[in-house]
């Protein structure tokens, strides 16, 4: 096996552990975990499509090359559903923040509108202003 597809074959493995650690971080809410993965990912991604870009502008080899090119390619694949399993679970944790801002953020008005009546069982001043300000 040539040196180049070694190399690619060793910074695809390199790069299935990070998106594994990655996924542990994502998992236990470890943010800073999860960022400190990025620059190292980053780096293993651009030397991967470096060597892929290479090896296009090339003639295909064949016999040995071959099958490392395959081994090669299955990891990559690997890779690729790791980063997207990744994925949803970053978006699924994005939608629950969102939706529990959103009803923190109409709760605040559902409780203004709540405010009816004071102790005394008497129409809010507060509301009654409000009311006026609001037509």
């Amino acid at each position: 096996m040539k040196a180049g597809i070694a190399t690619a074959l060793e910074n695809a493995e390199q790069l299935h552990a990070v998106l594994e650690e990655e996924f542990q971080a994502l998992t236990i809410d470890d943010i800073d975990g999860f960022e400190k993965l990025q620059p190292a990912k980053n780096e293993l991604l651009a030397q991967l499509t470096g060597y892929v870009q290479t090896v296009s502008q090339q003639a295909p080899a064949a016999g040995e090359d071959d099958k490392g090119w395959e081994l090669f390619r299955s990891r990559m694949q690997v890779c690729r559903k790791i980063h997207l399993r990744n994925e949803i679970l970053i978006r699924s944790r994005l939608e629950a923040i969102r939706g529990t801002l959103r009803i923190l953020q109409n709760s605040s008005e559902i409780d203004s509108a709540v405010e009816l009546y004071d102790r005394l069982g008497r129409v809010s001043e507060s509301y009654g202003h409000k009311r006026y300000t609001d037509a």
